[in-house]
């Protein structure tokens, strides 16, 4: 037996597993358990195998438990007391924030929230905006409507879970010892599936009967969510389509064949607990994957954070001879190794280079520590590293040259901002084959690729400053404008269907 050694293989590998084993019609107490555990299976393989590291986790709540003790309680006590009228929409946010300006706002829900609070003054529908306070929510200024919270829902359902597991008869036990074996026989690891699974299917069945109580209680006609196949959301469209209620998810990062949230090759029905329609940025998105949706159910939102962003970035004529790193938590190390050795050639062949680390937000208060090298060359001055919110990420692609990275939306944006973007060959750069295959992009595997890459587009172009103008092809492509017609389609489901 063989263990997989890139993403690639290991996808190929649990696709193929699953469709030998009708993993996806596989359903113990009336929940299909293999894809609630698809994606955590698939993240928790790539670690054992060393294809990614564990993400650099934010420390922001280190030594911080009384502020999250009392969020915990002031979003549990409001949720408490509020009174849960009829909606005709409920949208849920993405439980990460960026900070825009003094406030935090979710970047995919927030335009759709402005158009629809529109919409609401002139008295054409009614909605509700719920969120979970607790994780990663350090402020709640700012925002442009008030919220309701999760937290009771969702934590007090998993710590439930954790006081009253759920007994798993002898049949079912020996279901999930087969698959643990099957997985470790192609993949070379083994997992424990059988206790996780019966906290997740207790866990599951309580957020589930909350979600049922508090879709009843406001009566929406379509709910909203971001990432649908997240445990909490699964439970949400499953409870929405009890009831009959229309459920959307809006498009939250990139799609790819190796993206086991969206890929569903082999499936002839609706992949059990995915939405009945998805809001993409752009066309690129509907066949960047096999979705678990017809035509029809996809349907172009656009990226209207993106697009008004990009109002306020201004778009210099001359570009810096400046190189801009995009971090990932889970291959941050290697592709850190890229960054130094970059910016020890810049400085033997004088190559008049500015190289700028920008870091994902998870590693801004722990990178000194989990990335030495990155440190110390940083402390050389060799580079520059990026570890808060200011510059935006934007502003720093509207100046760079180049962008190297290998595999995450923000690579799409640089794009349509018109950086010259590589990838560099480590693991999940498999998400961005199109583009390689396409030649949109730059690809090197070696550090001395990188280095020779770079060297020969300054000589290659007249000036290493001349701009590249924003990609319009790859805005129209990956990132369309705000759709008007999308929005009127969705304001006109929740009034009438």
């Amino acid at each position: 037996m063989r263990k997989p050694t890139s993403v690639a293989e290991l996808c190929d590998t649990l696709l193929s597993l699953e469709a030998e084993r009708k993993l996806l019609e596989l359903e113990l107490r009336g929940v299909a358990l293999w894809s609630l555990l698809r994606m955590p299976v698939y993240y928790e393989l790539t670690r054992a195998l060393g294809l990614f590291d564990a993400p650099h986790g934010s420390s922001r709540w280190r030594g911080r438990a009384l502020k999250k003790a009392l969020l915990w309680s002031y979003a549990s006590l409001k949720s408490l007391l509020s009174v849960r009228r009829p909606r005709d929409l409920l949208i849920f946010d993405h439980t990460r924030k960026v900070q825009v300006g003094e406030g935090y706002i979710d970047i995919y829900t927030h335009p759709l929230i402005c158009s629809l609070m529109e919409a609401e003054r002139a008295g054409e529908l009614s909605f509700e905006v719920y969120e979970y306070l607790s994780y990663q929510s350090e402020r709640a200024s700012g925002r442009e409507r008030a919220r309701r919270y999760t937290d009771l829902l969702i934590s007090g359902a998993k710590l439930w879970a954790r006081l009253t597991p759920i007994r798993l008869t002898p049949e079912e036990r020996a279901t999930l010892k087969t698959l643990e074996d099957a997985l470790e026989e192609r993949v070379g690891v083994r997992l424990e599936l059988t206790q996780r699974s019966a906290g997740l299917l207790r866990a599951f069945e309580l957020m589930k009967r909350r979600f049922h109580q508090l879709l009843k209680a406001h009566r929406p006609r379509v709910v909203i969510s971001v990432v649908s196949y997240v445990h909490s959301m699964s439970a949400l469209t499953e409870a929405a389509r009890g009831l009959g209620i229309e459920t959307i998810e809006l498009q939250h990062g990139t799609f790819s064949p190796y993206h086991l949230g969206y890929h569903y090759p082999d499936q002839e029905a609706p992949a059990p607990y995915s939405t009945d329609y998805l809001f993409t940025f752009g066309d690129f998105w509907r066949e960047a994957a096999t979705l678990p949706f017809k035509p029809d159910q996809v349907k172009v939102y656009g990226f209207g954070h993106l697009h008004s962003r990009l109002s306020g970035v201004a778009q210099s004529q001359t570009r810096e001879r400046e190189v801009l790193f995009l971090s990932q938590g889970v291959i941050s190390a290697p592709l850190v190794a890229y960054a130094v050795a970059l910016a020890e050639a810049n400085r033997a062949r004088h190559l008049g280079l500015t190289i700028t680390y920008k870091l994902h937000p998870s590693e801004y208060t722990t990178w000194r520590s989990s990335l030495p090298a990155l440190s110390s060359s940083a402390r050389g001055g060799a580079l520059s590293v990026i570890d808060q919110q200011s510059p935006s990420l934007y502003e720093l692609m509207s100046r760079a040259h180049w962008q190297v990275g290998v595999f995450s939306t923000a690579l799409y944006e640089g794009l349509t901002l018109g950086c010259q973007t590589i990838l560099v060959d480590l693991p999940g750069v498999e998400y961005m084959e199109r583009l390689i295959d396409e030649q949109v992009v730059g690809f090197v595997t070696t550090h001395d690729e990188l280095i020779e890459h770079i060297s020969r587009s300054i000589l290659d172009t007249q000036s290493a400053h001349d701009a590249s103008p924003p990609n319009e092809l790859g805005e129209a492509r990956f990132f369309a404008p705000p759709n008007d017609e999308t929005t009127r389609w969705l304001i006109e489901r929740a009034r009438s269907h």
